[in-house]
């Protein structure tokens, strides 16, 4: 038995187009499906807006035989699809033995006009994905088009368009967390932190915690909190991204020690010395595989001044440490904290 969560949804445009995808269903939950399927037809489909939608839609007790005809459930009905995605992620005791995900595949040229534009996004030539997206949503609102258009114009350093086009995402539909993301990250870099903040929490909300995209905006946006001197926000998502476990050298994983750094330095701004001593050390324990843009020398100073504080002597081992390692003026900025 496993646990699985479904996230997303599958937009069919046209309401003839709708109706044929809902028939064809129904017609192979009855003959081919048999009741296997995790969910009900009333429960997803909406005929308001023409999609079938899941929103953390979670089943606790499934079997690998409804798993895999939910699967095929979901990506029969993607050839009917003109936009969207649906996540499918199958877990066991919280790990993810599976994660799925299931987009329109079909041979109208909005839908494949969008997949080489992924395709180009994937072998990093931006400037050809952004006239394959222009040709998905000049036929299509395709919120995700405009998603990717503004990732591309990110990639090339045009923020200006890139907002605009992360702006006409937002305005068809607020449901897919990257547009947040990729808005949050332009403002951050403008330092206009409280936007930034607003569009990490969207992108937080509009996403399943499986989603990597989950945790580096809670990383994200306590970068924001810390900046505004929000400490007790800075370490209330801190807290959620360090205590998670990552896919060993995934993207959030090589950021784990610039988050306990961080963790580390909001606590110290609380006087909260015991348990910033524990997050520096935890970041000492960790070799950066990649440049984090975290100084060691540093490191150590801070362990040094929360040892300080709590009466260790070990904090002159950090101290020199620190000052072997090539930071100036080590004493000078340890005096800055007062002892407790």
């Amino acid at each position: 038995m496993f646990r699985v969560i479904i996230h997303g949804q599958l937009e069919f445009g046209k309401q003839q187009r709708y109706e044929t995808a809902l028939e064809q269903f129904e017609h192979r939950v009855e003959n081919y499906y048999k009741n296997t399927c995790v969910f009900e037809l009333e429960e997803q489909f909406d005929a308001d807006t023409h999609m079938i939608r899941f929103h953390k839609y979670i089943r606790p007790v499934v079997t690998s035989k409804q798993w895999k005809m939910t699967v095929h459930a979901l990506e029969f009905l993607s050839g009917y699809s003109m936009a969207g995605y649906i996540d499918c992620f199958k877990l066991n005791e919280g790990e993810v033995l599976e994660h799925v995900r299931i987009q329109p595949t079909g041979d109208r040229s909005t839908v494949q006009n969008y997949l080489r534009g992924l395709t180009a996004i994937e072998e990093g030539d931006y400037t050809a994905a952004l006239p394959l997206f222009k040709k998905a949503y000049r036929k299509y609102d395709h919120a995700l088009a405009y998603e990717r258009s503004g990732y591309a114009q990110f990639m090339l350093g045009n923020y200006d368009e890139a907002i605009e086009f992360y702006d006409k995402s937002l305005a068809i539909s607020k449901v897919w967390p990257d547009a947040h993301f990729g808005r949050g990250l332009i403002y951050m870099k403008r330092g206009e932190m409280e936007l930034a903040v607003r569009d990490f929490n969207n992108a937080i909300e509009a996403s399943v915690a499986r989603n990597p995209l989950h945790y580096e905006a809670r990383r994200r946006k306590a970068m924001c909190l810390y900046h505004l001197r929000d400490f007790e926000g800075a370490i209330r998502e801190l807290h959620f991204f360090t205590i998670r476990k990552f896919v060993p050298g995934g993207r959030n994983d090589r950021k784990r020690r610039s988050a306990l750094y961080l963790y580390g330095k909001a606590l110290l701004k609380l006087e909260r010395w015991q348990e910033a001593e524990q997050m520096f050390d935890q970041a000492l324990k960790i070799e950066a595989a990649t440049k984090d843009g975290i100084d060691e020398a540093k490191l150590y100073m801070y362990r040094g001044i929360s040892r300080r504080n709590i009466g260790k002597t070990g904090y002159r081992s950090d101290l020199n440490k620190a000052r072997k390692a090539g930071l100036p003026d080590v004493e000078e900025k340890m005096a800055a904290y007062h002892q407790a």
